[in-house]
């Protein structure tokens, strides 16, 4: 991503292009250091930043990376590890963007993600340890989104071989198509809720989304 114009940025490094990690700790300010630690035997940071704060402020952090209105494109896919060519790929691509807003956020689920059963609720795959990564092309002007999309697809093109499932989470399907929302549900759990669609939504109203056609209608 673009370093973003705010006061823990140097002015000097603000806008340039280059990778950010975001760890949030839930323990002491010793177990966070500790978990940290690792970090000082790679590439030496250009700055960064630890602080306390509120849950409701983690849950913001990434707001202002897609304000009320801003025009975007995702598509997103899951890994079972970070290798080598995943990096490649993201280091040959990511300077080809032509937006600053435009980013390819990964999250990585692991610990309590994986003590969750995984019949036990609708998140769509598996509860295994995981990376979740979203290719998104983000712009408030039309054309750098349509420049940018293109640069989405082909990156997610070259990246699918790579990945574990083309399907991912559900928030990163713009494109909304029966199969891939079918496989990231699996067809055991999209079938259980095609059966709950018929209870609440016959009629299949709420249909704006990465859609799970009511059963009946299948």
């Amino acid at each position: 991503m673009n370093a973003p114009p705010e006061p823990f940025v140097p002015p000097e490094h603000q806008g340039k292009l280059g990778h950010a990690l975001i760890v949030a700790g839930f323990g002491t300010a010793e177990e966070h250091a500790e978990a940290l630690a690792p970090l000082a035997d790679g590439v030496p940071p250009l700055f960064e930043m630890r602080t306390p704060l509120p849950f409701p402020g983690l849950q913001r952090m990434l707001d202002e990376a897609a304000p009320v209105g801003i025009l975007s494109y995702d598509k997103g896919l899951t890994y079972t590890d970070l290798n080598d060519d995943v990096i490649a790929l993201l280091d040959e691509y990511v300077p080809r963007k032509t937006s600053p807003m435009s980013f390819c956020p990964t999250f990585h689920l692991g610990g309590a993600y994986t003590a969750v059963d995984e019949d036990a609720t609708a998140f769509g795959g598996v509860r295994e340890p995981m990376y979740v990564m979203s290719c998104s092309a983000v712009s408030p002007d039309p054309d750098v989104l349509i420049a940018d999309t293109a640069w989405v697809r082909a990156l997610w093109t070259e990246l699918t071989p790579h990945a574990a499932n083309v399907a991912s989470y559900v928030n990163f399907v713009v494109e909304i198509e029966e199969d891939r929302v079918r496989r990231s549900y699996g067809p055991e759990k999209y079938d259980r809720l095609a059966r709950v669609k018929v209870a609440y939504d016959p009629e299949n109203v709420f249909h704006r989304n990465a859609n799970i056609f009511p059963a009946l209608a299948v």
